[in-house]
């Protein structure tokens, strides 16, 4: 006979609370946030709250705190915005705006990603490389205006001169080939 397991009931909720460190849209969150007052507090519920409030990609952390109250738990969800790319601006850089955002794979509007803003300066140098610019410097610069919660990333770019190449000069022996026919290989 296979022990039974206590199964302890989900606290009722009582209330349901949020708050954030920026502006939210309120009818938005309180339609994302799974969890009710008058029911149980679930497993489900909390995960589909934290699922559902991610996936607007405008929240970098997402908490849920429960505290035991006469009758049952106080639910307080804490929303930790993210900040977004605006502007992107590229300086000095050699290779049209385009082809930059597509080098650093985010654009405006993207939720900023600090590694990714080092990545895309490393990404921007080794393509600059790619167009004979051997000596280039990247320099990202990010500044953040809190009350919009935008990411203001500018990079500043020191190309370099392009790289020359010189003509092929072969010394000794290059038998059975003419230095003419290795130059056109």
């Amino acid at each position: 006979q296979a022990p039974e397991e206590s199964v302890t009931p989900a606290a009722s909720v009582l209330s349901v609370a949020y708050t954030t460190n920026g502006p939210v849209d309120a009818d938005e969150v309180g339609r994302l946030i799974e969890i009710r007052a008058g029911e149980p507090l679930t497993d489900k519920a909390t995960a589909n709250t934290i699922r559902n409030l991610f996936a607007t990609g405008r929240f970098a952390n997402v908490e849920i705190e429960a505290t035991p109250v006469a009758g049952g738990v106080a639910v307080v969800v804490h929303l930790f915005r993210s900040y977004r790319i605006h502007p992107l601006r590229f300086i000095h850089a050699q290779l049209s705006r385009e082809e930059l955002t597509r080098t650093v794979g985010f654009s405006v509007g993207s939720v900023y990603d600090a590694d990714d803003v080092k990545e895309g300066s490393l990404d921007i140098k080794r393509r600059l490389e790619a167009e004979g610019y051997l000596n280039s410097q990247v320099s990202p610069e990010v500044t953040f205006d809190e009350k919009k919660f935008e990411a203001r990333v500018v990079y500043r770019v020191v190309p370099g001169k392009v790289a020359a190449v010189a003509p092929a000069f072969f010394d000794g022996d290059t038998k059975p080939f003419t230095p003419d026919e290795l130059r056109g290989r």
